[in-house]
Formats: C-alpha cells, structure tokens, sequence
C-alpha cells in the first residue's frame, strides 16, 4: 500500500516500468545506443579515443573478455542485439558497441540516483523535470555539473559519486542530435516518481541488474563472463565467514562488481548496530564508510556498485560526513602499482595508462593522502598553475598528506618534488593535448589497493577468467605473482609453454592469494565463490598448498581450509554450466585433514532450482539437501594432490584402497575454439581417392551444443582418414567403461604444436584442406589463434601468423600415437582410452 501511495504522483522506480521505457529495442535505446556508438572513437590522439582504449585495457582485464569477443561476431544473438541498440550488423564493431552500451546504462544509473538522491534533500518532485526544457548549450553544462559530482557534493557530501572517468566521454563529441535525445529520455524518466524508490531501497540492486540484463542479451554476457551473484550464494559466504556486522568488523570484496557482498553487509552492519549495539545512526555512518569496501576493474561495475551503496544507506543519508567519499575504487586488486625495479629510482610506483606511465611517490601511503594529491594535482593544472606554485601550496597543506613526503624543516623533500614535477608535466602536456581531465581520477583509485591492509574479512565472487584468455600483457606483468603464490613453476623463459600459455589455471585462484597476502590480517577469513575443480584436478595443485608466501619469500604463513560448499549438482549462476563452489579459508592456522566442513549441495528430487536473483538462502535449502562430508589429499603422501570426498565412514574404508596411479592424466586435444569445425559427426568410409591413394570417409561437422556459431554443412563432405579419430567427450565417460559418442579431424603436428605445414596439406591432405578452407574465417577470428598464432613484425609491426589459419592451441604425441594401438589391435584389445594410442576408425576393427 505504501508502494502505491507514493506511486499516486507518478510512475514507480521499478524495474519492469524501467525495462519497458528504457530497456533493449525501446526507443531511448535505440536511440541514444546508435548515437553513442557512432560517437565513440578509437583515434588515441583525441580525449574520446583514449578513455576508450583505457576502458578497453580494464574491461578485458575484467572479464573473459579475449575469448568472448570472437564468440559474439558469430552469434545469431548478436544481429538482435544491434537491432535492439540502434546499431547496423553488417560490419559492427564488437568492441565499440559493448562500450556504447555500457556509456548508456552508466548514464541511466547517474540519471536515477541524481533524481532520487537530490529529491530526497528537496523534499518531493523529480529534478530531472529541468533538462527537457534546456538549451544544447546548458544541457550539457548541466549535465558536466552532474558527471562531477557537484550536485552530490553540495546536497549530501558525497566526493566521488559519480566520479566516472569513463561514461563521461560523450560531453567531448556533445552535438545537437544527442542533446535532443537526452532531453527525450529525461523527459520520460522525469514522469518516475522517486518517493518510490525509497519507500523499498532493498529493491536497488534488483532494479540496475534486471535492467542491465534487459539491456545486454543473457548469452551475450555469459559469452564475456559476466555473472550476476545470487543474493543467496552472497549470503551465504557471509554466513560461512562468519560476518555478523559488528561496527569494528572491517570486510573488502575485491572483485565487487555490482557490490552484491557490500550491501549485504551494509544491511547486516545497520541491523547489528541498530538492535545488538544500540550506536546511533551517525556511528552507524561512520562504521560503515571506515569497515565496508570494494574493488573493482570493471568501470561499468563500479558505477553501479557506488550507486548502490549510497542507496544501501539511504536511511541514514543525512549522517554522511562531508567530503567522505564512497569506498569502491576502480582498480585492479591483484597488481596495483608496482614499486620501480630501477635501482637509480626506488621512490616511486608506477602505474600504466594507454598515454604512458605514471609514477607517484612511494612516501603517499594512506587512502586520505592520495585522494587529496590527486585532486590537487588536478585542480592546480586545469587552472594552468605553474609547477612552482604548486609546490609553495603544497608546503602549506602539508596536514592533508603523510609526514614521509617532507623532509625534517617541513619541505617536500627534493626527491619527491622531483617525482611529482614529472607527474605534474605529464598531466600539463595531455592537458595541452586536450587529452587531460580524467587521468588524475584514474591514478588516484588506481593507486587504493595499496592503501587497504588489515581486513577481518574478504568476500566475494573473483572473476573466473582462464590465464589463457587474459591479455598478453597482463599475462606477462602478473607472471612472477602466479609463482610466488606458488601456483605453478616458471619454466624455462621463453620456452613454448610459456608462450603458448597452457596452463589452465584460473585468475580467481590467484585473487584469492593475494587477497589474502595482502588485505586479509592474520586470524580473518576469506570466503570465495570459486570454481570446484580447484579441488579435485591435477592443474589445481599448486592451488592447494595453502600458504601465503609474503614479499620476497621472506616468511611463509599457513592458511586453513574451514569448509567448502559443492554447488556441482545445479548451476546457482543464471544460465550457467559451470562447476560452482565456495570456500572458506582463515590466514595464519595450518590446513589439518580430513577437512571436516565439505557440504554438498544437491536438488531434492522433484523440484526445481532456477538460479533466479531474487530465490533467499531460506528458499534455496528448502529446495536443497545438504550432505555432510569429509575431503582428503588422495595421495597421503602429498598434501596437494587431488581432494577425495565422501561421508565420514566411506572416507575411513577408502584408505585401504587408496594409492599411487599408474596413470597419468593429460589434456588432450584442444582445438582452441571453433570446436564445431574439428568435431565431427555420422563418418562412414567410401574407398580411396584416386590421386592420392589415401582412405576417404564422409562426414558431417557437429554443431550441436556448440557455442560458437559456427554453421552446419547439411551436404556429407569427405576428409582423409588418417587423420580423422575417434573423439572421446567427459559425457562419453562412465563408470568402467568409455565409449566415443563423436569423431575429431586432427590437423596438429604434435611436435612443431602448430598446424600441419600448407603445402603438405594441399598435396596429401586436398579433402580436408579444402574442407578447412570453408571456414578459414572462422578460424583466423579465434581468440586463441589470434594470441598464440600471430605476432607483430619488427619492422611492418603488422601481424604475421606463425601456423597455419587451422592450428589447434594444444596437442601432444599422445593424442596421436600409433604404435601402441596395433599391438593392442592383435591382442583384441578394444579399449580406447586407458592407454595412450592411435584410436582407428571402427570399421577397421577386428
């Protein structure tokens, strides 16, 4: 009823009115989506180009954003998605559109919480009423004002909201066709009253998922690795670590994406401090901005994440201490600004940007001292003050910044006026360029991570990103941390595995160690929704070790595994099919086994779990049971090899069986996407070819449960025999026994771990050549291909592939072998999995 009152004098903030005024193939949509993404540039000499490039190098670093981009340039979904954006299909640039959506979705966030925030200061109406009615000329004054974050600061105080160094980038390519077409929008959403909005703040975060959902098609955003956390899974983390909301209690998430983790632990801080111990609503404030904090690379995730915590605290708003500011910070967890490895320059940390890199005094080491110096540095170039006149202002706010920047008579100290001098040029010149006013923004947050220590908890939800489709230069930069985790050995420099990147390890795995390194204190805890192969495979060993190895290897803390949940039987990920998990882990106690606490989760028959955002924990064990088992290192011997589970007793009778494999475990052939052009289907053999005298068989491609879009020959085609095998798929494997249900065309030459050379494929192999030939875009549009198979000439610097268009990413002799097989062959053999072989065709079997 309350609802509808406030409702009476104009429509309800909801997401339903929202998606249906603003959602994907609506008009605004359209409209301003075909805008923004003919605006966006990609030109680095212009300001527009480089907050593109800049977003780019996070966003990719964000999410699984390599692999995904190839996948959507051949999805079905992808043409709807243009039409429903405004945007033409043919020819569409993947990357620019998903920024121009992105640039449209933060501009609507911006849009509501401004009306929300401001009317709740001015007492009723929607001040976005003003905009229709504006000049181009004062729209986009006002709307500079907005992006600032001047209406945030005067009315409540708030310093950093928006502060949106990214969705910003229209106000520089402003022109009277995106004026009109935001004063339309504006128009529309001026008819929202946003009383409503705060009669049920708790329905915020539903709000901006379900409308960023409507926006960006389901698989789409699977595609790039994007997941929203259930409420429930977020609460129960916080369950598991223990989290009860206790005002000294200080929780970072350091992957918060929207803020899931922090609005839960915000709801739980106000309702502790407000029934258990009894503070006031101003302490409750100032508890929650020192003790609730997040991280983020994504910028679209940190808009959204910010937007949600001044909504989580919405009842207690007018307590917010002026000039605080939100506690997100868009920045990379895991490497933030590096200490120089120049001997001649140890001050400093640097931080790379698309302009160059910045470099920062190492002496700035608290949250407070780098904001303000960031902020100054900014407002002291764009009012063209000279160097010199900086420094003398310095000298007198000198309480703002720590004591380590001045020397012993309160000077700045001639090194660190010589670090900030060449800061202070650096920002002038992209000023002169007209390329300034976001970089002081992104190096101030960039530079956070370093100031957060001491946390008695960290939750969250780390990207699942696979090393192999990080970007190269990120893979190279992180490499040394991947070792001193401890989660695999560098071999030999430069050798292929290196290069060709076959490890299949996961970046959340190395969040998780260095978030404990670095932000968890001693005695807390951390819990992780990860993936569930961290305990059970080979790859994942060097995951558990459990121990944090601090700088310089100087001392080793053990790290404790408290429980694991096993989320395997349903995906709690909408659309999902991977194997979830969660974890729990306490720094500075040992690991003991059995780990007693490894909870499997599975559906009660007859009922159906749809990972639905909105199911609560309480509904999900009703539709769940969960069975209480143990987990052990399968080798006594070695700690971390692969977990056994099973119930109490089951564990206790399977010592006597346990023991060392004759078995090795291996990969096997990865094709390196496009799978649907290697996998084949209903192969039947129809004599040799004539000129080559090699075996034919014919064949269809099996595109059937592909994600990949790759079309189906509905005409049988032929193939040489020789290098087509029997596939077997995980599905195909059952107790005792595997059986191929699918056929693989092998390419790969195991030892060059390339492609067979060209001219020997045109000569022995016509059929499959010209095969492969019908897709060799396809092939070439691989992320996989394009990372492991190409490089920039030295001189051209164009790119140059180093296999051929058909290479598979991995393929050892192994997968190959013949001469095993026919020794088996004569002894009536028929297994085709247990031992390395050449797995012949059926219809030569005997």
């Amino acid at each position: 009823m309350r609802i509808l009152a406030a409702s009476a004098y104009g429509k309800a903030i909801s997401p339903e009115n929202l998606i249906s005024d603003f959602g994907g193939g609506k008009e605004h949509a359209k409209r301003i989506g075909a805008l923004f993404y003919s605006l966006a540039q990609k030109d680095p000499k212009t300001l527009a180009g480089c907050i593109f490039n800049q977003w780019r190098e996070f966003f990719s670093e964000s999410c699984d954003y390599e692999e995904g981009s190839g996948k959507l340039k051949r999805k079905k979904t992808l043409q709807k998605f243009c039409t429903d954006m405004g945007v033409p299909y043919k020819g569409v640039d993947v990357e620019r559109l998903i920024f121009a959506v992105h640039t449209y979705y933060a501009f609507l966030i911006k849009l509501i919480a401004y009306a929300v925030i401001v009317s709740k200061k001015t007492n009723g109406g929607n001040p976005l009423s003003e905009i229709p009615i504006m000049t181009t000329v004062e729209l986009r004054s006002h709307l500079k004002d907005l992006e600032a974050g001047e209406r945030f600061t005067s009315y409540w105080g708030i310093r950093n909201f928006p502060e949106d160094p990214y969705f910003t980038w229209y106000l520089h390519v402003w022109n009277d066709a995106l004026a009109d077409a935001v004063r339309r929008l504006a128009d529309t959403l001026s008819e929202y009253d946003p009383a409503t909005f705060r009669v049920k703040p708790e329905g915020a975060r539903d709000l901006l998922k379900k409308l960023y959902q409507f926006l960006i098609p389901g698989d789409i955003r699977h595609d790039l690795g994007e997941y929203y956390t259930p409420d429930w899974l977020a609460e129960l983390t916080l369950d598991r670590v223990g989290y009860k909301g206790k005002a000294k209690e200080r929780l970072l998430d350091p992957a918060c994406g929207s803020g899931t983790f922090l609005v839960l632990a915000i709801q739980r801080k106000m309702q502790y401090g407000r029934e258990t111990e009894r503070i006031s609503d101003e302490t409750l404030m100032k508890s929650i901005l020192e003790t609730i904090k997040g991280i983020d690379l994504n910028p679209l995730a940190v808009t959204a994440a910010r937007a949600n915590y001044i909504f989580a605290i919405d009842e207690i708003l007018h307590y917010y201490p002026r000039g605080r500011e939100i506690p997100i910070y868009l920045a990379d967890s895991i490497y933030p600004p590096q200490s120089s490895n120049d001997v001649s320059n140890p001050n400093v940390r640097r931080f790379h940007t698309v302009v160059g890199d910045f470099e920062f005094p190492i002496a700035v080491s608290s949250e407070a001292g780098m904001s303000w110096l960031a902020q100054f540095l900014h407002d002291h170039i764009e009012k063209g003050f000279a160097f010199d006149s900086f420094v003398e202002k310095l000298k007198l706010s000198k309480k703002y910044l720590d004591d380590e920047l001045f020397d012993d008579s309160g000077e700045a100290s001639e090194v660190n006026v010589e670090i900030l001098e060449r800061v202070y040029n650096q920002l002038t010149e992209l000023k002169n360029q007209k390329r300034n006013s976001i970089w002081a923004t992104i190096i101030k947050n960039a530079y956070m991570p370093l100031f957060l220590k001491g946390f008695d908890f960290v939750a969250g939800n780390p990207p699942w990103v696979n090393w192999e489709s990080l970007p190269d230069g990120y893979r190279k930069e992180t490499m040394h941390l991947w070792a001193d985790c401890g989660l695999w050995r560098l071999k030999k420099k430069g050798g292929m595995e290196t290069i060709l990147g076959k490890s299949k390890r996961d970046l959340s795995t190395l969040m998780l160690y260095e978030s404990m390194r670095r932000y968890l204190k001693d005695g807390g805890r951390l819990g992780f929704v990860i993936t569930q192969s961290v305990f059970k495979t080979g790859a994942a060993q060097g995951f558990r070790h459990f121990r944090i190895l601090t700088d310089h290897r100087s001392k080793e803390i053990p790290v404790r595994v408290e429980s694991a949940d096993d989320f395997t039987d349903f995906q709690p990920f909408e659309g999902a099919t991977n194997r979830s998990a969660m974890i729990v882990l306490r720094r500075g106690l040992p690991t003991t086994y059995p780990m007693k606490r490894y909870t499997v989760w599975q559906k009660l028959p007859g009922k159906s779990l749809r990972a639905e955002l909105n199911l609560t924990l309480e509904e999900v064990k009703k539709l769940t049971r969960r069975l209480p088992y143990h987990a052990k290192p399968v080798d006594a011997k070695d700690k971390t090899s692969s977990w056994i589970t099973a119930r109490e007793k089951a564990l206790d009778a399977l010592k006597k069986v346990l023991g060392k494999s004759d078995y090795q475990a291996r990969e096997g052939v990865n094709t390196g996407g496009a799978n649907a052009v290697y996998w084949l289907k209903d192969v039947e053999p129809v004599g040799k070819d004539p000129h080559t005298g090699k075996q034919l068989i014919r064949a269809l491609n099996l595109t059937e449960g592909q994600k990949s879009g790759i079309r189906q020959i509905h005409e049988p085609f032929l193939l040489e025999e020789e290098l087509v095998y029997p596939l077997l798929r995980g599905r195909d494997v059952q107790r005792w026994r595997a059986k191929p249900s699918a056929w693989i065309l092998m390419v790969q030459d195991p030892k060059a771990r390339r492609g067979i050379e060209v001219l020997k494929m045109q000569r022995e192999y016509p059929h499959a050549w010209s095969y492969l030939k019908r897709f060799e875009d396809e092939l070439r549009e691989r992320a996989a291909f394009k990372r492991y198979f190409t490089r920039k000439d030295k001189n051209s610097r164009k790119a140059v592939e180093t296999g051929p268009f058909y290479s598979m990413l991995h393929s050892t002799p192994e997968s190959s072998s013949i001469g095993n097989w026919r020794s088996y062959r004569r002894r009536r053999i028929s297994s085709l999995t247990v031992r390395n072989g050449r797995n012949l065709p059926r219809w030569r079997r005997r």
